[in-house]
């Protein structure tokens, strides 16, 4: 998913709490029940509602700082960044690379995921610690039963990177070590339907495989495409109106587009 960099450190701050809020537990709308998680090798969740958090303008100079530091840290020769509040830029910078580029969010369309099915959960008779299990009748929609190991897993679980799946998916009888499958439906069906993958892990493992199944869900809850509904959904009302998906992500835009 590409967007204008105007808006790159709304999804960074957006990227940033949605992956410490449910790395806690999630709680869904005064609606919905806070999610107890399950022990997975000592992983402790905490019920947290999901909020954006504020930037005041005062932290301008710490929020360039900060970045400038991380530059340097890890070796980075080209970058920008932008502030935003209410709508408008109260600070842009570059550094060998004008705001103004577009450029792909890669992993940070995982927060987007996150986001954009939190909204069909809200209108919904499932909730964050619901498992494949019950959501089976929208899994129909994808022709896809998962293998009963994956049926207990709740969407907590794959949010929060706790569901068993390796960093790596094993494809049938052929071991993808080197690189990943090439697209969210085929990860979905990986991971969902071969053995060597279930419970191949225990507590945290980041996998990217969690996250396509979120975006796949996305799709069979809403009937169109993750990338139609997310940007009608998420990225428009945050005024990321240049945000699309294109070219090579377009195909894995739920957990790297």
């Amino acid at each position: 998913m590409v967007y204008k960099i105007v808006v790159f450190l709304m999804m960074v701050g957006g990227a940033f709490v949605i992956g410490q809020a449910l790395e806690l537990g999630v709680k869904v709308g005064p609606s919905k029940p806070a999610f107890v998680a399950q022990d997975h090798s000592e992983f402790k969740a905490l019920p947290v509602v999901q909020t954006s958090l504020r930037k005041d303008a005062v932290a301008l100079d710490a929020f360039e700082t900060a970045w400038r530091e991380w530059m340097g840290i890890y070796e980075v020769t080209a970058s920008s960044i932008a502030i935003g509040q209410d709508g408008s830029i109260l600070r842009s910078r570059g550094a060998k690379r004008a705001p103004s580029t577009s450029f792909p969010m890669a992993s940070l369309s995982k927060s987007i995921t996150a986001h954009c099915l939190n909204t069909f959960l809200e209108d919904s008779p499932y909730d964050w610690s619901s498992t494949l299990a019950d959501l089976q009748p929208v899994l129909a929609k994808l022709n896809l039963t998962p293998g009963e190991a994956m049926l207990e897993k709740t969407l907590t679980e794959f949010a929060t990177h706790t569901s068993g799946l390796p960093t790596r998916l094993m494809q049938g009888k052929t071991s993808l070590q080197n690189k990943h499958l090439d697209s969210q439906a085929s990860m979905t069906r990986a991971a969902l339907k071969v053995s060597a993958n279930f419970n191949a892990e225990s507590g945290y493992a980041y996998s990217s495989a969690n996250y396509a199944i979120l975006g796949s869900l996305i799709g069979a809850m809403s009937g169109g495409s993750y990338a139609e509904v997310c940007k009608a959904r998420i990225m428009d009302p945050a005024g990321a109106l240049n945000a699309n998906v294109s070219g090579s992500m377009a195909k894995t835009a739920g957990y790297g587009g």
